[in-house]
Order: C-alpha cells, then structure tokens, then sequence
C-alpha cells in the first residue's frame, strides 16, 4: 500500500533509507561520497522534504519497504529496499509520484540520478544527461546524472 508518510513513520523510513545506502552504494561510490548520501538523507533533510514537500511510504505487512518524494518539480529520495527490488515496487512509487506532480501542474520531472539506479530511471524513460560530480573530499567524487521527463497531459 503506497500512503502519505506520517511524522510516527520516521525511524522506520530512516532506517530503510540508510540500509539500502549502506548496502547499495558501497560498490559504486569511495567512502566519502557513501557518508554524503547517509547525511543527505538524515532525518532533518527527510522532515524538511516532508514539510515543503510530500514523502511516499510504500507499506507491506506492517513494515516500510519504499519511499519516494515530491518537492516542486523535482522526485527525490526514491528507496526500495534491497530484498523487495526487481518487483515493480519502485515504479509504482515513481508512478505514484509523477500522478501527483502532473496533479499539481508539474509539466517536467527533474531528478538526481545515482550509479547503482541509471537502468531503472531509463525504464522510465528519463532523458539523462552528461555524468556530473560533486567533489567529497580528499580526491574522492559522487558521480550522478541529471534526469528529466516532460509530463504529458
């Protein structure tokens, strides 16, 4: 079941963000740039989505297994855990996320691409740009593509 998150569901949300980091990104990502998506998704910046956004929960047998957000034009956030991926569950939430931005007069989804994640999103037919970088510190880099999509009305 995809609902709203609630302010009750942060330790649940957090805890699933940052497992799947921990064991998604390791084999893409230098230590440092692994660190920078931990702190990114720390439970401040998930409330600050949540309050000039909107954070999806996908629900399954009392226990959060996905997420995904909407702040303005831009999808964020998106998580599956590992042991669900494969089984359709990340594109019900994007499904989910593109309705309600299209709802709100979003004409064009932007998003932030990282490694482990380039197949799914061209699934979804996300026109991708060039390989960006953001330096992380001694010499190491988060490497990510810019992802957009025209909303059709």
């Amino acid at each position: 079941m995809i609902r709203f998150f609630k302010e009750y569901d942060m330790d649940r949300l957090y805890d699933l963000i940052q497992k799947t980091i921990e064991i998604s990104y390791p084999s893409h990502y230098p230590e440092r740039a692994v660190q920078y998506f931990r702190d990114y998704h720390s439970k401040e910046n998930i409330k600050k989505r949540n309050e000039i956004g909107l954070i999806l929960v996908l629900e399954q047998d009392g226990g959060i297994i996905g997420t995904g957000s909407l702040v303005s034009d831009e999808i964020s956030g998106v998580f599956i855990l590992p042991s669900n991926q494969k089984a359709g569950l990340g594109i019900m939430i994007m499904k989910e996320l593109e309705s309600i931005a299209k709802g709100k007069g979003v004409s064009e989804i932007k998003l932030y691409i990282s490694l482990p994640s380039r197949g799914f999103y061209e699934k979804l037919n996300y026109e991708i740009s060039e390989l960006q970088k953001t330096d992380v510190g001694e010499g190491q880099y988060l490497e990510y593509w810019v992802g957009n999509k025209k909303i059709i009305s």
